[in-house]
């Protein structure tokens, strides 16, 4: 009967460490925002413009909904498409990174990412730029809900958030706004005539 206490005891000890170490390495890994959205583990409370057209240009708070800190890559895997649902005549958006209110994030030496408190909500900021040339800026007003990235803008939105996580120091602002227009067929010519570059 001792042998037997001794054993179940023992399996409760392993079991209580198992499960210790299964929660302290989900508090450590870093995972992508779209990812963590699907789960249901961090949800949107609101994502609205700040009257820019690119670069930090969208604010927001998301919630983390679980009971561990969830730690989330700055660069996102996949861009996200931003619809403005609160007016078709300013811009809809593409997001490609996201901060902490005002830029902080952590890095580990290999990532930089947001960590995002168990059952609380956060203020970010999103580095995002104009989907639509011909609309204007979106203000504090506008408020934006995510999709998919259309077609005709999905592969160049794509190989921008490639370079972007493999070059995370350099600055694309200029280069992807421009790039999202091209390839929507827009001359340099007719970009300049609202956009410097």
């Amino acid at each position: 009967m001792r042998e037997s206490m001794k054993f179940f005891s023992l399996l409760a000890l392993l079991a209580a460490i198992a499960i210790f170490s299964g929660s302290a390495l989900a508090q450590t890994s870093i995972s992508d925002l779209q990812t963590e959205l699907q789960s249901g583990r961090i949800a949107v409370e609101i994502m609205r413009g700040n009257g820019s057209s690119s670069g930090m240009a969208i604010e927001g708070k998301i919630r983390n909904t679980s009971p561990i800190t969830i730690r989330i890559n700055t660069d996102l895997l996949r861009p996200m498409y931003l619809g403005n649902r609160t007016s078709k005549s300013r811009q809809n958006m593409i997001a490609f990174s996201l901060y902490e209110r005002g830029g902080r994030f952590y890095t580990d030496g290999n990532n930089s990412f947001i960590e995002v408190p168990p059952n609380q909500s956060m203020d970010v900021d999103l580095i995002a730029y104009c989907a639509d040339f011909e609309k204007d800026n979106p203000s504090s007003a506008d408020q934006f809900e995510i999709s998919e990235v259309p077609p005709e803008i999905s592969g160049i939105a794509q190989k921008i958030a490639h370079y972007k996580r493999r070059n995370p120091n350099v600055d694309v602002t200029i280069a992807a706004q421009v790039a999202l227009w091209l390839v929507q067929g827009l001359s340099p010519d007719e970009i300049r005539t609202t956009f410097q570059f």
